[in-house]
Order: C-alpha cells, then structure tokens, then sequence
C-alpha cells in the first residue's frame, strides 16, 4: 500500500470546486497535517487512483472521493499528488516522504482546476489505423459515408465523425492521456500495431467491452505521460454502436449522446442531425475500472504481458 500525507485546501470566498471552477484564484494548504496513513478501498486491497472518477479509498477511516491528479507547489517544492473530497471538504494527497510533514503552508497552483465528472469523450488517438471497405485509413481521414469494416465481417457507414483537440495539461491527467495498447498485447497480432486511444474508450476482450485504462499495467500497456502537448482524438459513429477494427483489434463505435457535446464539431453533427436520442449500447458487460477487469480476460493480458518489458508504472 502507498503512504500518503494529507492536508486540507481552503479557498478563497468566490472560488469554487468541480465542473465550474474560477481560474487564476489560489487555493491555501492548511499547514497542519491530518496525519499519514495507508490508502485502501473498501474491501481491502490497494485503490488504483484515477481508473475512473468517484474512486473512493479509506484514509485513516473516513472514506474519501478521488477528485484528481495535481502538481502542487508545497513550501518550495514541487510535488505530485492528487485532491479527494471527504464531505464538504477537499484535501490535498501526497506522497509520505522525509520532506513533506515538515512542509509550512502554501499554495496550489493557480491554474488548477478539479472536475469530479470528466466530459472529455472516449475517442481513436489521430494517426489510428481504422478498417475500411478500401483497406485500412487513418481515422482522421474517414469521412460520412464512408464504409467501415465490424468484427463480424460486415460493412457499415459512417454517420458522423467527431473529433476534438485535448491538451496535456490538464489538473487530471489520467481521465485524457492517450493509453498505448502494444501490438500483441491482447493476443496474436492483437492489435497488429500499437493501438492508442482514450482512457474512457474501450476495447472489445474475450466477449467484455473494456476500457483502456482499466487495463495499464506498465508492460503491454502503458499511460502516454510524453505525449505532445495537444493532440487529436477522433470518433467514428454508426448508426448503431458496433465493434470496428482499429490497427486490427475490435473497438466501440461512439455511443454515449450527452459526450457528444464535448467534441470540437458538435455543431456541425446538431445542424445536420438535430437532437437525437442516445444510441443503445451493446449487450456486453463494460469493465471502467481495473477491479471491474473479468478474470478471464485478465488472465490474457496477464498471459501476454510477459513478453513485454516493465517500463513504466501503471
């Protein structure tokens, strides 16, 4: 279990926290620490932070909500931690190291900003390889109408294709950095070649639709925390949500409506199709979370993860 040290934020009388945030106010860091302590889920085992919003662990106790990553400037230092709610009340984590307890009050920075409810849809890293009825294409170069191949052989059109520019800087890393899938991490050439996508967007294992960031393992699976500044993520729509074949591996088509408005193009998609109602996911099981990962299909990344490499942690 990690150990970790935590301090309480106060704010100034017009800031708030969540999804409307005032930027450019700074938040103040209680300089009294409210102790150290073993961070735990409910039943026991080690919380795996950030898999997916709302994570709650125990801490000394109180069972706290994650909220989000953060790079905080503590008396001088500058460290990695993460914020969690416990009531009304928000408190910065870090890690226990000899520095930290001795730490006087300071600041967070002042661009930060905490969403418990991320909006950033589930989406295809551009220079993805996409199947289609004329052979593979990038999916930044799909267009409506186009025909693309499902897992089960057949062709489908596209509907629409949202896309939207994320930045890299962002106070919770975790909810939109792209995850690296290693060709073969899945089985035999699955996927043919790297596969990078969101952490929200899922793959298909083993008849489970799992997201990819339930699945980072510091091997065949990795968190792109060197990716470029900002980068692009594509979505392909049908109009039923379908597997289609993304560097060779089964992936979702988009399906949630609400996200919808997140993407750069929404209004284009609201011009040409109106309102329309949330397209009916598939009836398969969806892992969001690492503890949610079946068995059987843990044992295959655990299976083929070996021939790859520890480089990074989860």
């Amino acid at each position: 279990m990690a150990t970790y040290y935590a301090y309480e934020i106060t704010y100034a009388p017009s800031e708030t926290i969540g999804p409307v945030t005032t930027p450019g106010l700074i938040s103040s860091i209680n300089p009294t620490s409210i102790g150290n302590g073993d961070i735990s889920d409910i039943g026991g085992d080690t919380v795996i932070l950030g898999d997916v919003s709302n994570d709650q662990f125990n801490f000394n106790g109180p069972l706290y909500t994650y909220v989000g990553a953060t790079n905080s400037t503590l008396g001088g230092l500058s460290v990695s931690g993460f914020v969690a709610q416990l009531n009304t009340s928000y408190y910065l984590f870090v890690p226990d190291t000899s520095t930290v307890p001795t730490i006087s009050a300071d600041t967070v920075d002042e661009d930060e900003v905490w969403n418990l409810n991320s909006d950033a849809p589930g989406c295809l890293l551009e220079g993805t390889l996409v199947q289609t009825h004329d052979g593979e294409r990038l999916v930044e170069n799909l267009r409506a109408g186009d025909l693309v191949i499902t897992a089960d052989g057949t062709t489908a059109p596209i509907r629409w294709i949202g896309h939207t520019q994320t930045n890299r800087h962002q106070p919770d890393p975790l909810s939109i950095l792209p995850i690296r899938i290693r060709a073969g991490a899945l089985g035999e050439n699955l996927p043919a070649r790297d596969l990078l996508l969101s952490p929200d967007h899922a793959v298909f294992i083993d008849g489970t639709l799992v997201q990819a960031g339930a699945l980072v393992n510091g091997r065949s699976v990795v968190r792109e925390w060197n990716a470029p500044k900002s980068f692009n993520y594509y979505h392909v729509e049908l109009e039923a949500h379908a597997l289609i074949l993304a560097e060779g591996a089964p992936v979702e088509t988009f399906v949630d409506n609400v996200d919808r408005m997140s993407f750069d193009n929404w209004e284009e998609h609201l011009q040409q199709f109106g309102e329309l109602e949330s397209i009916p996911e598939m009836d398969y099981p969806r892992a969001k979370s690492a503890r949610q990962v079946p068995s059987h299909v843990r044992r295959i990344i655990d299976r083929e993860q070996r021939k790859f490499a520890i480089e990074v942690a989860a």
